[in-house]
């Protein structure tokens, strides 16, 4: 192997010092190197000081200085400060960007300094996101897509079923390039072009490349990779420059909207290249969708037929899965989001399709694709599916949860995945969820309530509180249902109590501030607790002062921040890095406590109550 170097870049509170450690025990022959910490050593002041005494100036000079010196090193991998100026690396250096879904949500920092003190904690981050996450991009060599939640896996052994091993056997990929193939298609683009991933599969689309690139694309991954021609450009030339290239490909896709190029492809090619067409179509409704392509298949019934339309609800996910089941051989189907959504909405449906379907495509951080599964996606979820396990909730992109439960759900031999519902379709969305195979779920925000209504009248066990956080769905259609909300709750207020205010917790004035479908069962366990909506921020009359305010409310323009009384400690049950508890807590410099522990109590819980219906053979 060549000599590597090899420098992880991202934004603020991504994990890449976590990450950094994680490669260090996976791949101890390498000398690792936080930058950061190199430089606190070297000054003997943490960074927050020698922002404070010196300026940023002075340590972005030292960060240049150090890197440079590190990077003479032999086979080495360095974590970059998130504002390290990338021009100073050197042309040899592999950059490694590694990123989450809630990089763009922003994050508080209690331990960390202000780059910008007369902005306020939240947006002295986004005042930065949008121009680093544009260098981070150029200068990307291979995107790590990191779940969230990667820094709560404890112990530090690779479990042969954790979600470590899997990390580890993706970064093995890239490292060492093993001759191992990865299954998938990946839409080769310009910026992509050189991965040092080899995929099983490789798609070159003519609005991407000219015809001349995609000749020499072909001698490049003739040898290595299956090939798709993709035909995505109304303009026939195309077609007679490459037909001398058509037998080399594994298949050829072209638009149904492209009707010169398809008529001429299916009229005056031969037998063999046409056994090689699929007939795509990318049109945003699924109803047009379905009506054209079947109206191709009745003149080109050899071709298959591939239909990509944005789905705007569980409704059509079912009509258009049901389509795909008529057909399963013949037929492949990737729905899409909404291009005005944040995130997105299927990629949890194409997860679950990677072992249903002969095709399908992988992002790797590239694409412009969000609902495509990620590189390490095509390792977590390649086994077939019959039944499967997820989170329920809107938003769940920010959930821990799909990490904390892979490696319970893979010794039952089922996937976990986060699924979004809209509050309206909740009934709908579960019926389709039980009809493919859900078994385990964990039901979070907003839908714990409508799981108690829709599932105690299936269930034959009692469960103290009309809300449910915990469900299982047996053989038989049974359901069995849980609320595990409140483990680890009293733990962390007696450790409040005590720590903070040696008092007895009984004697404190709490507050839950928001709560939602949380309220009925920490009002179960904290009876002396003041409940405020946090949409009208109206305290109980005579509270001017508050010793744990407990904050359940999301981060919205609609929720207001406590006025008027003086907060002593904060309690946040959320463990986002935006949460406005934290910044809360941030702002008036007053004791904060995690909900992540009470977290991982609750996972806990969940776990040891689906273990009783353990049907593995």
């Amino acid at each position: 192997m060549t000599r590597i170097k090899i420098v992880l870049i991202g934004h603020r509170g991504v994990g890449k010092s976590e990450l950094l450690q994680r490669l260090k025990m996976y791949f101890p022959q390498f000398q690792y190197f936080d930058l950061d910490s190199v430089i606190a050593e070297k000054l003997a002041n943490p960074v927050y000081k020698i922002f404070e005494t010196f300026g940023e100036e002075y340590f972005r000079s030292k960060e240049v200085e150090t890197a440079r010196l590190i990077l003479n090193k032999k086979d080495v991998i360095v974590s970059l400060g998130a504002g390290y100026n990338l021009e100073n690396l050197p042309e040899d250096v592999i950059c490694i960007w590694v990123r989450r879904t809630t990089d763009a949500d922003g994050r508080i920092f209690l331990n960390r300094p202000a780059l910008d003190p007369k902005l306020k904690p939240l947006d002295d981050y986004l005042s930065r996101f949008e121009k680093r996450n544009k260098k981070y991009f150029e200068k990307a060599d291979f995107i790590y897509d990191m779940p969230e939640g990667m820094s709560i896996i404890e112990g530090k052994t690779v479990s042969k079923k954790g979600i470590l091993a899997q990390e580890k056997n993706l970064f093995k990929e890239f490292l060492f390039r093993t001759t191992k193939k990865r299954k998938g298609v990946l839409t080769l683009n310009p910026y992509n072009v050189n991965s040092r991933v080899v995929y099983d599969t490789v798609e070159f689309r003519t609005d991407l490349f000219s015809a001349k690139e995609i000749y020499r694309l072909v001698e490049i991954y003739g040898k290595k990779s299956k090939m798709i021609l993709s035909f995505r450009k109304d303009n026939i030339h195309d077609l007679k420059e490459l037909t001398d290239l058509l037998s080399s490909f594994y298949a050829i896709d072209v638009d149904a909207d492209l009707t010169e190029i398809l008529d001429s492809l299916t009229s005056k090619a031969s037998v063999a290249i046409k056994k090689k067409l699929i007939v795509s179509c990318h049109r945003p409704a699924l109803t047009e969708n379905i009506k054209t392509l079947e109206g191709l298949v009745k003149t080109k019934s050899k071709a298959i037929v591939k239909c990509s339309p944005v789905i705007q609800s569980f409704v059509e996910l079912k009509q258009l899965y049901d389509w795909f089941g008529k057909n399963p051989s013949g037929r492949l189907i990737f729905p899409r989001s909404d291009e005005n959504n944040k995130n997105s909405d299927w990629q949890w449906f194409r997860q679950f399709m990677l072992s249903k379907q002969v095709l399908n495509f992988v992002n790797d951080g590239f694409s412009p694709v969000p609902d495509q599964p990620t590189l390490l996606d095509t390792f977590l979820f390649s086994d077939p599916v019959n039944h499967f396990a997820a989170v329920i909730g809107n938003p769940i992109y920010h959930s821990f949860s799909p990490v904390l439960h892979y490696e319970f759900m893979k010794k039952r031999n089922m996937p976990y995945y986060g699924i979004k519902i809209e509050e309206k379709e909740f009934d709908e969305a579960m019926d389709f969820l039980e009809e493919i195979g859900l078994r385990a779920a964990s039901v979070t925000s907003p839908f714990k309530e409508a799981a108690y209504r829709r599932y105690y009248p299936r269930s034959k066990n009692e469960i103290k509180i009309k809300s449910v956080n915990t469900l299982y769905i047996d053989s038989r259609g049974a359901a069995h249902i849980a609320n595990t909300d409140t483990m680890g709750l009293i733990k962390t207020l007696n450790q409040i109590s005590a720590d903070v205010f040696k008092k007895d917790l009984q004697k404190l004035i709490i507050v839950l501030w928001g709560g939602g479908g949380v309220v009925p069962a920490i009002k179960s366990e904290v009876p002396n607790v003041h409940l405020v909506a946090s949409r009208d921020g109206k305290l109980p009359k005579g509270i001017k002062e508050i010793d744990i305010l407990i904050w359940a409310a999301p981060r919205s323009l609609l929720t207001q921040m406590p006025k008027n009384c003086t907060i002593k400690s904060v309690f946040d049950l959320s463990y986002g890095g935006n949460s406005m508890g934290l910044e809360l807590a941030k702002e008036n410099n007053i004791p904060y406590f995690s909900g992540l522990e009470m977290f991982k109590e609750q996972g806990r819980g969940q776990q040891i109550f689906w273990s009783q219906f353990d049907e593995r053979k």
